[in-house]
């Protein structure tokens, strides 16, 4: 039975900024390896809410749990491996901003950087060789100022995860309801799966009935021999 579990993206990747974000691709190929899982995808939901990450998976499989346990596993191995930043700083011309981005790709660790005229920020890195205050050294050191965070703080990620939390809770409750319905259905089916559908028993009461009254007759009012009539029995 095909069905599809869906996360906050933020929550399974706190660091990272939007969908296009490498990650997410890793993301995605982790959790499609594992067997049972159909395919994983972002869903964008709008403007004024979190993009998710849906994971279609067959559910005869891999249970729920198991399928949400995938997926924040990989988050969590991703994020320890990966760093992200999100910064704002003093807008600047184009051609300035093409300098920055390959000043940052020259940087050890660091993975993937755009810098946009407007002063908007991104870089991706690696924790095991930088981290994200020597990402912002490196912007000072290039010559730029007044450097400020754009992602979501950490106030805000305890409410995405209380979210998620009810989210998580109402698709098991979903999921379990579903199973219990095809249970019922199997058990209806089973119940009432004899030749006749509904009325089978009631059927073969009525013949019993006849081959009864048959084999008595015969056994009163002919001669046969008795095998015959206690065939009928």
């Amino acid at each position: 039975m095909n069905e599809r579990l869906r996360i906050d993206l933020q929550v399974l990747l706190p660091d990272v900024p939007d969908a296009r974000d490498r990650c997410v691709a890793r993301l995605r190929e982790l959790i499609e390896a594992k067997e049972g899982v159909d395919s994983a995808h972002v869903v964008a939901t709008g403007e004024n809410r979190p993009d998710q990450f849906c994971v279609h998976y067959d559910a005869d499989r891999l249970p729920l749990g198991e399928v949400r346990a995938l997926a924040r596993r990989a988050g969590a191995e991703l994020s320890e491996r990966f760093g992200h930043v999100l910064l704002k700083s003093e807008p600047t011309h184009a051609r300035r901003a093409r300098t920055i981005e390959a000043r940052l790709q020259q940087r050890d660790g660091i993975l993937e950087a755009e810098v946009s005229s407007d002063g908007i920020i991104r870089v991706e890195f690696d924790r095991n060789q930088t981290d994200a205050d020597s990402v912002r050294t490196a912007l000072q050191a290039i010559g730029l100022r007044s450097i400020r965070t754009l992602a979501g703080s950490a106030n805000e990620r305890p409410a995405l995860r209380h979210r998620e939390g009810d989210r998580d809770k109402k698709e098991t409750q979903e999921a379990a309801s579903r199973h219990r319905d095809a249970a019922v259905d199997e058990e209806h089916e089973h119940t009432h799966g004899g030749i006749f559908g509904e009325r089978t028993e009631l059927i073969f009461a009525v013949l019993s009935g006849v081959f009864l009254l048959a084999g008595w007759l015969l056994s009163v009012l002919t001669d046969v021999p008795i095998r015959i009539p206690q065939t009928c029995y």
